[in-house]
């Protein structure tokens, strides 16, 4: 599986600690390291939606222009904006290895995907 994330976040934190606990194998994805490609961020859209991938809580978001926000109302403008600032990714994002997708920090919802 991958997990995707900041490594400074505290909930892209929090996951990785339960993962560990559990002994689970996963890679570790740093958007700030590694960014993120727009074959990504198109195959993440596919399977979610841009509302739950999209942290429009950040303040990265809440620095972006008027302009620059009006983009995120099709999935292209949101690809350019994802990529350019993954930071408004919410984190963390899970790849998990039946090819389902977990976005945010949901404790319940992982312990059930560990479980499974």
């Amino acid at each position: 599986m991958k997990v995707y994330g900041l490594a400074n976040c505290d909930t892209t934190k929090a996951a990785i600690k339960m993962l560990k606990v559990s002994r689970q194998d996963y890679f570790f994805h740093d958007f700030k390291i590694s960014g993120v490609t727009p074959k990504q961020a198109e195959s993440w859209l596919k399977k979610i939606p841009a509302e739950k991938l999209l942290n429009k809580k950040s303040t990265t978001w809440r620095g972006l222009s008027n302009e620059e926000q009006q983009t995120a109302i099709t999935n292209e403008g949101i690809v350019v904006l994802l990529v350019k600032y993954n930071s408004l990714i919410k984190r963390p994002l899970i790849e998990w290895k039946d090819g389902s997708i977990t976005v945010g920090f949901d404790e319940a919802s992982i312990k059930m995907k560990i479980s499974s």
